[in-house]
């Protein structure tokens, strides 16, 4: 057995000979080698198991909400795969649980909007996301926010469902507002398209745009 292994034997059995109690630097020792080392044997077994597991949503979601402090690399494999495999409203929200709210959206929200931004869903999921009437998700960054406008716009049938996103957005904050100005320079849309969302906006600065658009 290793040496590992051998503590282990002797932890569960009730044998840490006498002698090992007597010497506080031996004792300080095991403890240190419990907390530190095991733990980052523990951490790199999960880094590797995970490259060849693939869980499903809810298993990540109940992963993450019980275990803390695994690896950047562990945390990203499963954010990612959780987005990826995203196909409704309420995958999106786990999805978006497992990145934001189990783990610091300060270290994964370029991740979760990352994996967003390769999605293709359909307009109704974009426009729950983005209608949410308590979207906790939009709070901290702009980076989601801004992905998830740009393909509720991009992804609407017809022109009055965009002209329904601008001008929601024209009653809210000088904040929110600014943020959906953002994405519509980011929007593509058909010539036709931006001369109607025009016709049917509300705001002069989203007429503004959509002129920009329209001359370019």
């Amino acid at each position: 057995m290793n040496a590992s292994e051998d503590i282990i034997y002797l932890l569960k059995n009730g044998q840490l000979p006498e002698n090992i109690l007597k010497d506080h630097k031996r004792v300080v020792g095991i403890s240190f080698f419990i907390t530190n080392e095991l733990e980052t044997i523990f951490n790199q077994a999960l880094d590797s198991a995970v490259e060849d597991c693939h869980l499903s949503i809810s298993e990540s979601s109940n992963l993450t909400d019980k275990l803390g402090n695994t690896s950047k690399k562990f945390d990203i494999q499963l954010i990612k795969c959780a987005v990826q495999d995203s196909e409704t409203f309420d995958d999106v929200l786990e999805s978006f649980t497992i990145g934001l709210h189990h783990r610091s959206p300060k270290m994964y929200t370029d991740v979760v909007a990352e994996e967003l931004a390769k999605k293709n869903l359909p307009n109704d999921v974009w426009l729950k996301i983005l209608n949410r009437p308590d979207s906790w998700y939009f709070r901290t960054f702009n980076q989601i926010e801004t992905i998830v406008i740009i393909k509720a716009l991009e992804t609407a049938p017809n022109p009055e469902t965009i002209a329904g996103v601008v001008n929601n957005y024209s009653k809210m904050t000088s904040y929110s507002f600014n943020i959906l100005i953002y994405a519509l320079r980011q929007t593509t849309l058909s010539h036709k398209t931006w001369e109607e969302v025009k016709k049917l906006s509300n705001r002069k600065e989203v007429k503004k745009e959509c002129d920009e658009k329209l001359n370019q």
